[in-house]
């Protein structure tokens, strides 16, 4: 009410002003007697009685009332319902039967003349009593938007929007305009649905009048550029998208895009980085409505150049093409489909990789690039260099320093399978055709092998107790055979090595009670008599030889590193004719738990530690000179306390605690 009274007097106030303009005579006021006021209007169905009151009659010569469908009522005749000079002071009142419309709303007020000037009471408003219940004939547009303005048209509906509710899906709509059949309102934001009703209330009316309207539905029509990948832009056209971030979700490949632009018809979004399809699904959720367009782009195929034909593992490769996705952690360098190769350097057209070590079961390596949910492989091989070619990388076994021996032509150790919680020892096989491991296991009874000596096509197994600890095992048939006893002490870690039809042990060391012993004492075995006797003790005066390392060569046996924690330098050939020891030149450097065989008349010790570093380092002994040569490295790090095989023409290099990896030597670059 008081905003009602504060506008009737704002607006008296400038119909005082609007008579100032349309006359030249001003109302000066200076008649303090004579005022004027707007009493009221009776409506009885199309007759509208209005009242008025003036304080002095005399030298006022016009009174009556002023009508208007505006609220700025002018002085023009048209608005004017003059009543003439009045004859008293007090109250006047006029019927007016005219034809007034129905739900329009009208302005008056009650006005007195003075010497040319009007005088106006404050400005009130009527309206006759509706005809008919609105109703609601259609809106524009058919679809709607949210936050858009829609326009009902319709009748019965009223000029006056205060006397007007409009609600759009139970939320009450912002009102822009109405008239007697229309009325322009705003779609609500916070909207859940996409199908609703619009309500109208009018004023007075018995009952709202209510019809179905809806969102429109987001479509695509169009996708660019065509051959975006990972974190480019790309622009999505349509229709029935939002004006809003907020109110936009597009999701690709179910994963959520950002939207960096927007607007009805287009959607600017960028391209997920870990989006794993390259052919994705597209879902927007506009309008309150969910849309899913199918495929609806594809990342191009990468291609992959690479300028050379060969490589050695370890070397950085580089290479190029296109359509790389732009992070490699989700776009991994593979060769060979199985080795992740580590990545130095990553763009959308150029691949910075290290050459992994493998396995490489061909020799050669095709290289193939992660694309999304496709692995891309490249048009040719590469050459794998190594002298050394790591062929198997998986934690089939694990190898405890037991050792190895060849039969038929395949390769064997003593291990444990690789599983965490497996204890058993197995007698485990190499298959060189296939590159996998098969694994026997060795009986109860016989669990706990320390050290393997091969002799001819039988293998001769030493446990480290006191009686009962000497076996022979012949893989043709896959039996066991208890033999004469080891005489010696209990120990582990010991050498051996098998000359002239027998086999020979000794060395090590005993840690048991807590009261360490180390031996130089060596052991000599007959298979033909099932006897033990002994050689010469190792000389070094000392030396605690364990850990050592022997080769073969013309009827000699070479033993040498091993030792305490440093490892040694030491090496001695043993005569099995005169049973002599005789030093020979140091090794290169002190090495223990290393592995060592014999090839071409050349002994070789490969890998090991000391107490400085770990090597992969491999030399090259030549027993005529009595002199080492370096001869390169195995693998790209040491395999310390590793095993070492011949099968199928060459040699097999593997093992370590960790017992993943297994090289094989190709024979015409040693």
């Amino acid at each position: 009410m008081k905003y009602r009274l504060l506008l009737v007097s704002m607006l008296s106030l400038c119909f005082l002003t609007q008579c100032s303009k349309d006359n030249d005579n001003t109302v000066t006021n200076t008649d303090k007697s004579a005022t004027v006021s707007t009493k009221g209007a009776e409506v009885q169905g199309k007759t509208v009685m209005l009242k008025g009151s003036l304080s002095e009659h005399k030298n006022v010569t016009d009174h009556g009332f002023f009508i208007s469908t505006t609220p700025s009522i002018s002085t023009s005749e048209s608005n004017k319902r003059s009543l003439g000079k009045p004859n008293a002071s007090g109250d006047f009142s006029k019927t007016f039967d005219e034809q007034f419309s129905s739900n329009i709303k009208y302005y008056y007020c009650a006005y007195i003349k003075i010497n040319d000037n009007y005088k106006v009471g404050y400005i009130k408003d009527f309206e006759l009593q509706r005809e008919g219940v609105p109703v609601i004939r259609s809106i524009y547009p058919p679809k709607g938007k949210l936050g858009d303005t829609i326009i009902i048209r319709g009748t019965n509906f009223t000029s006056y929007r205060p006397d007007v509710y409009v609600s759009v899906g139970g939320i009450r709509s912002t009102i822009v305009s109405t008239s007697y059949d229309s009325i322009s309102c705003m779609i609500p934001r916070d909207l859940k649905t996409s199908e609703f009703l619009v309500s109208i209330q009018i004023k007075d009316a018995q009952s709202p009048v209510s019809t179905n309207y809806q969102l429109g539905t987001p479509e695509i029509s169009s996708i660019y550029p065509t051959d975006a990948i990972w974190l480019d832009t790309i622009t999505i056209k349509g229709s029935y998208f939002d004006n809003k971030s907020r109110s936009n979700d597009v999701w690709i490949d179910d994963v959520k895009a950002e939207i960096v632009s927007y607007s009805h018809d287009s959607l600017e979004i960028i391209i997920p980085i870990n989006m794993e399809i390259t052919n994705p699904d597209i879902t927007i959720k506009a309008q309150n409505q969910e849309i899913i367009t199918p495929n609806a782009f594809t990342i191009p195929e990468p291609e992959l150049i690479i300028d050379q034909s060969s490589v050695y593992t370890g070397d950085t490769l580089m290479i190029r093409g296109n359509y790389f996705h732009p992070s490699f952690h989700y776009s991994q360098i593979y060769f060979e489909n199985n080795s992740k190769s580590p990545t130095l350097g990553s763009t959308k057209t150029i691949r910075k990789v290290i050459v992994p070590e493998g396995p490489y079961t061909r020799k050669k390596a095709k290289i193939s690039i992660q694309h999304g949910q496709n692995i891309i492989e490249s048009e040719y091989d590469l050459d794998i260099m190594n002298t050394w070619v790591c062929v198997f990388n998986e934690r089939a076994v694990q190898y405890n320093g037991s050792g190895s021996f060849t039969y038929n032509n395949y390769g064997y150790i003593i291990s444990r399978s690789g599983q965490i919680l497996d204890d058993q020892q197995y007698i485990s096989k190499f298959d060189h055709e296939n590159y996998e491991w098969d694994r026997i296991i060795i009986p109860d009874s016989l669990q706990g092998i320390k050290r393997i000596q091969q002799l001819g096509d039988k293998i001769y197994a030493y446990y480290a107790k006191d009686s009962l600890n000497f076996y022979e095992y012949q893989p043709q048939n896959n039996s066991w055979r208890r033999l004469s006893s080891f005489p010696g002490s209990i120990r582990v870690t010991a050498s051996t090595f098998a000359l002239n039809g027998q086999v020979y042990f000794g060395g090590g060391f005993n840690n048991q009670a807590y009261n360490t012993k180390y031996y130089k004492d060596f052991y000599r075995y007959n298979p033909a008599n099932d006897q033990w006797d002994s050689i010469p003790d190792i000389p070094a005066l000392y030396r605690r030889w364990y850990r050592g390392s022997t080769f073969v060569l013309n009827n000699k046996a070479y033993l040498f590193g091993g030792g305490h924690s440093s490892g040694d330098y030491d090496m001695y050939s043993f005569d099995p004719t005169t049973d002599t020891w005789t030093k020979m030149n140091d090794l290169p450097y002190p090495v223990k738990d290393n592995v060592s065989f014999s090839l071409n008349g050349k002994g070789y010790f490969a890998n090991g530690k000391d107490h400085i570093r770990d090597s992969n380092q491999i030399w090259e002994y030549d027993p005529d000179s009595d002199t080492w040569t370096l001869k390169g490295i195995v693998g790209l790090r040491s395999l310390w306390r590793g095993f070492v095989f011949k099968a199928n023409g060459t040699v097999f290099i593997g093992g370590s605690q960790a017992g993943d990896k297994l090289y094989e030597l190709i024979p015409e670059r040693f």
